[in-house]
């Protein structure tokens, strides 16, 4: 039996794009992940001190070295880039396994929460 790998690579990279996009704080960042490593319930409730107001303040914000330390104090993660790659890996793992039943759908559910509006783009490629 020959394995085609160049097959196998073209359906992962299709995999990894379906996995990939743009996706809310409010989603990234369910309860049961705050609850798990911080005092808090929301993203809201954990961002707001930090005056993160807009998509431009929250993409600053990330980039500072003020984000690390923030989310030092505020939870058991070591920096933000450590707390967001493993809420993106969680968030991937159900996304797989919701798309893999055909339960997953694009829509997103207002909650008029301003975090559902403030994004982050994820991208599992294969290299």
């Amino acid at each position: 039996m020959e394995i085609n790998m160049d097959s196998i690579q073209q359906k992962l990279a299709e995999y990894a794009k379906k996995l990939s996009g743009d996706v809310s704080l409010h989603h990234l960042f369910p309860a049961a992940f705050l609850m798990e490593h911080s005092k808090y319930t929301t993203i809201s409730e954990l961002l707001s001190p930090a005056d993160i107001t807009s998509q431009e303040i929250f993409d600053a914000w990330c980039e500072s070295g003020s984000s690390d330390e923030y989310i030092r104090k505020n939870t058991d993660f070591h920096s933000w880039t450590e707390m967001r790659d493993e809420a993106a890996r969680i968030y991937a793992k159900k996304k797989q396994a919701l798309m893999r039943d055909g339960s997953w759908t694009d829509e997103t559910f207002d909650t008029g929460d301003l975090f559902q509006d403030i994004h982050i783009s994820l991208n599992f490629g294969i290299a």
